[in-house]
Parts: C-alpha cells; structure tokens; sequence
C-alpha cells in the first residue's frame, strides 16, 4: 500500500477530513504547515518518521507505521493537549490499522 492509497482509505471509510486536494498535494501542505490542523501535524509527522519522499512510497508494515505515531499520540496524551486531537489521533490510528486489514484481505483474495 502506498501512503496515498492509506490516506485516500482514510479519507473516505472515516469521518476525519484527511485530504487538502491528492494525496500528494496533502503531503506537501503538511510538510510546508499549509495545512495547519491535526490531520496536516498527523500526516507531516508520519511522513517524514517513515522516510517517505513522496505519496506515491511505499509504505512499511503495519507495525513500523503504527510505531510511527507514537510520538504525536503521546503528545496528546498529555495533561494540557486538547481533547480533540487525542481523539483525532486515535481515530487515526485505528483507520491505518483498518486500511491494513483491508490491504491483506485484498492480497488473501477475499
């Protein structure tokens, strides 16, 4: 699965508003603090800790991108984050764990 095609996943199987236009256009706002909102720190934050170039890479297995997060899910774990981006992140997670079930059950053949 691409970081593209995960955040195309997330974008439409969530109520979370992940995409600024592609995928790739996402990434670049992020990454430029265009896109100055939870999904723009989230999308930023995992991009640049797994060593993605582009949206069109590859990503990891589940796990190194789960662990990637880490980071930006302890920040909101703190006393003083706002409520509403533990929750976003959290939902987050969830979705990328969801977007690689999809993924294995696609190459299963289910």
């Amino acid at each position: 699965m691409t970081f593209a095609e995960l955040l195309d996943f997330i974008e439409q199987n969530t109520d979370l508003t992940i995409l600024k236009g592609s995928p790739a256009d996402t990434l670049a706002a992020s990454r430029n603090h265009a896109a100055d909102d939870y999904a723009g720190e989230i999308v930023a934050a995992l991009a640049d800790r797994l060593g993605l170039d582009n949206a069109d890479a590859q990503l990891p297995p589940r796990t190194t991108t789960i662990n990637a997060l880490g980071q930006t899910r302890l920040k909101y774990f703190a006393d003083d984050a706002p409520v509403e981006g533990l929750r976003f992140v959290e939902k987050f997670i969830a979705a990328v764990d969801a977007a690689y079930n999809e993924e294995a059950l696609r190459e299963q053949g289910r």
